[in-house]
């Protein structure tokens, strides 16, 4: 639900680099409370009802992004 926190576990997340890493519900850009390489956690942010993607992603210098495969929350 809106505001409940989230935890993301993995491998190769890296270090934070502001806001240049996020993470994705739909779309929308969560707030990040920690980002550590195999762990983030953060809050849900304001998505439709129902089911909806969830992605990490690292936006490069030049413009590019990196995204994880998504999973459904």
């Amino acid at each position: 639900p809106i505001g409940t926190t989230f935890t993301v576990t993995g491998t190769g997340f890296g270090a934070r680099d502001g806001s240049r890493t996020r993470v994705l519900f739909g779309g929308t850009t969560a707030q990040i409370s920690a980002w550590a390489d195999s762990e983030i956690r953060g809050i849900v942010p304001g998505v439709p009802a129902g089911t909806t993607t969830v992605v990490v992603e690292r936006l490069a210098v030049d413009g590019g992004s990196v995204q994880s495969n998504a999973i459904f929350y």
